[in-house]
C-alpha cells in the first residue's frame, strides 16, 4: 500500500503544485483587479461593478448545472470500467444541456435587464448597460467552465491552470487597468472583465475537443441507455448545491448594495477579497483530488483512500491557513491598501471572515468526498441549509449591523455546511481529516504566521513597511518547517519536484 500511496501522492503533488501555481496567479490577479477598481473609482461605482459581476458569477454557476462534478465522477468511473463510449456520451450531454440553459438565462437577462438592475440596487444607466454586456458573455463563460471541467476529468490540470487561472484572470486585471488608465467608465470596465471569459471559453472548448478525440476516438456516438439519465440524476442536486454555494459567496454583496448602498458593497467586497487567496489554493488541491477519489472509490481501495483524504486535508491547511492568518492578524494593514475609506468599517469583518474560513478548511475536503461517493443529495442538503442560514441572517442582520451582519451570516453558513459535511463523511465513509499531518500543518501555520503578526499588530509595531518585510521572512521560515516535517506531511514528492525543477513534467498529473 505504501508504494501505491507514494505513487498516487506524487501524481497529486504534481497536479496540485501546478494547480497551486495557477491558484496563486489567479488570486493575485483577482485581488489586483479589486484593488485597481477601488483605488481608481468612487466607492459607489466600485460597488455597482462588484454587485453586477457577483450576479454574473452566480448565473454562471446556475448555467453549469453541476456538470463539472458530474464529469469528474463519471468520466473516471467509465474509464475504469473500460467504457470510453459512455464517457463520451456524458461529455456530449453536459455540453448540450448547459449550453441551452446558458442561452435561455442570457436571453432572459437581456430582456429584463432594467428590472433586474433595479432589484439589486443598480440605478444608473451605465450599470444597466453593464448587465447587458455580462449577459452576452454568459453562454461562452459557461462553455469555458464545462470544457475545463471535462479536461480535469481526465486527471490533468494543464488547461484549467493555463486558460482560466492564469490566462483569464491575468487578462482581466490588465484590461481593467487599461480601461481605468484611459479614463473608461463602468461599461468599458465591464467589457474588460467579460472579454477574457469569451476568449478563454473559445480556447477551452478547442482543448476539450482535442482531448476527447485523443481519449475517446472518433465516429458516431454510441447509443447507451441510461448513461445520460444516470449523469443528470447525480448532477442536478449538485447544480442546486453549486448555485447555493456561489450565492453564499456573492449574494451578500448584492444584498448590501440593495439594502444599504453601493459604497457599502464596495467596502465589504474589499474586506472579504482575501478569502479568495485561500480558497483558490484549497480548490486547486481538491480539483486534483477529485478524480483520484472517484478512482479509489470505484476500485474499492478504502485504506489508500483514507490516507489520501487525510493528506489532502493537511495540504489544504498548509496553503490556506497562512493566508487567513497573515491577513486576519493585520486587518488594518490589509484594508489600508484599498484606501482610507475602507478601513473603519471593515476591520472586524476581516477578522471574523479569517476565523470562519480556517474552520471551513480544517473540516477537510468533505464536499468533494460526498460528490465522488455519489452523495450529491447530501451535498445539496448541506448547501441549501447553509444558504437558508446565510440569506436569513443577511436580511435580519444587515439592516441592524451593516456589513458586519453580512460577515456574521457568511461565517455561520460556512460553519454549518462544513460541520454537516464532516459528520456525514465520517459516518458514511469512516473518514476524518484529523491526523498527525493536519495537526502539524495547523501548528506550523499558527506558529509561523499567526502569532508573530498578531504580536506586532497588538503592540502597535506593525506598519506596512514592517509587514512587507516580515511576510517573505516568515514564508522562508515556514518553508523550512515544512521541509523538516516533509515526511509527516507527505510533501516530499512536492519538494523533490521543486528541487529538480522539472516544470514540464509538473504540468500534467
Amino acid at each position: 500500500m505504501t508504494d501505491g500511496r507514494d505513487q498516487l501522492l506524487r501524481g497529486i503533488a504534481r497536479g496540485g503544485a501546478f494547480g497551486l501555481l495557477g491558484a496563486v496567479v489567479s488570486a493575485a490577479a483577482t485581488f489586483l483587479t479589486v484593488l485597481i477598481v477601488t483605488r481608481s473609482t468612487t466607492q459607489s461605482l466600485a460597488g455597482e461593478f462588484f454587485s453586477a459581476t457577483s450576479l454574473f458569477v452566480i448565473a454562471m454557476a446556475l448555467c453549469t448545472l453541476g456538470a463539472d462534478a458530474g464529469l469528474g465522477r463519471f468520466t473516471a468511473r467509465h474509464l475504469v470500467d473500460g467504457n470510453p463510449g459512455a464517457a463520451r456520451r456524458s461529455w456530449t450531454g453536459a455540453y448540450q444541456v448547459t449550453g441551452t440553459t446558458s442561452i435561455v438565462v442570457a436571453t432572459a437577462a437581456l430582456v429584463w435587464h432594467d428590472p433586474l438592475a433595479a432589484a439589486i440596487g443598480l440605478r444608473s444607466d451605465a450599470s444597466r448597460s453593464l448587465l447587458v454586456v455580462l449577459a452576452v458573455a454568459l453562454p461562452v463563460a459557461t462553455l469555458m467552465t464545462v470544457s475545463l471541467a471535462a479536461t480535469r476529468s481526465l486527471a490533468t490540470m494543464r488547461a484549467s491552470v493555463l486558460v482560466d487561472k492564469i490566462g483569464r484572470a491575468t487578462l482581466q486585471c490588465l484590461l481593467a487597468l487599461l480601461v481605468l488608465v484611459t479614463g473608461g467608465g463602468l461599461v468599458e470596465l465591464g467589457l474588460a472583465w467579460a472579454m477574457p471569459y469569451v476568449l478563454a471559453g473559445v480556447v477551452a472548448a478547442f482543448l476539450a475537443r482535442s482531448a476527447a478525440r485523443r481519449r475517446f476516438g472518433h465516429g458516431p456516438l454510441p447509443v447507451l441507455r441510461g448513461v445520460r439519465r444516470q449523469f443528470w440524476a447525480f448532477t442536478w442536486p449538485r447544480s442546486v448545491a453549486q448555485v447555493s454555494q456561489m450565492t453564499i459567496q456573492r449574494a451578500d454583496i448584492i444584498i448590501i448594495g440593495a439594502l444599504l448602498t453601493p459604497a457599502a458593497a464596495a467596502v465589504y467586497t474589499a474586506a472579504t477579497r482575501f478569502v479568495a487567496f485561500g480558497q483558490f489554493g484549497s480548490q486547486a488541491i481538491q480539483q486534483t483530488l477529485q478524480p483520484r477519489f472517484a478512482h479509489l472509490l470505484a476500485s474499492g481501495e478504502t485504506g489508500l483512500l483514507r490516507e489520501i483524504y487525510k493528506t489532502g486535508a493537511a495540504w489544504s491547511i498548509l496553503v490556506s491557513w497562512p493566508i487567513y492568518l497573515a491577513v486576519g492578524a493585520a486587518p488594518g494593514i490589509y484594508l489600508g491598501l484599498f484606501g482610507d475609506g475602507y478601513r473603519a468599517e471593515g476591520t472586524v469583518v476581516v477578522v471574523t471572515m479569517a476565523i470562519a474560513m480556517m474552520v471551513g478548511v480544517a473540516s477537510g475536503p468533505v464536499d468533494t468526498m460526498l460528490l465522488m461517493g455519489g452523495r450529491s443529495s447530501l451535498s445539496l442538503v448541506n448547501s441549501l441549509t447553509a444558504l437558508v442560514v446565510d440569506l436569513g441572517l443577511c436580511f435580519l442582520l444587515i439592516p441592524r449591523m451593516g456589513i458586519l451582519g453580512a460577515a456574521v451570516a457568511w461565517n455561520a453558513a460556512v460553519v454549518v455546511r462544513s460541520g454537516l459535511g464532516f459528520v456525514q463523511v465520517r459516518r458514511l465513509n469512516g473518514l476524518t481529516p484529523l491526523s498527525r499531518s493536519t495537526l502539524v500543518a495547523a501548528l506550523a501555520s499558527v506558529g509561523v504566521f499567526g502569532l508573530p503578526i498578531a504580536v506586532l499588530s497588538l503592540t502597535g509595531r506593525l506598519s506596512l513597511g514592517v509587514y512587507l518585510v516580515a511576510l517573505p521572512v516568515l514564508a522562508l521560515v515556514y518553508l523550512t518547517v515544512l521541509w523538516n516535517r516533509r515526511d509527516t506531511l507527505h510533501i516530499a514528492p512536492l519538494f523533490d519536484r521543486l528541487a529538480v525543477g522539472r516544470a514540464r513534467t509538473a504540468v500534467d498529473s
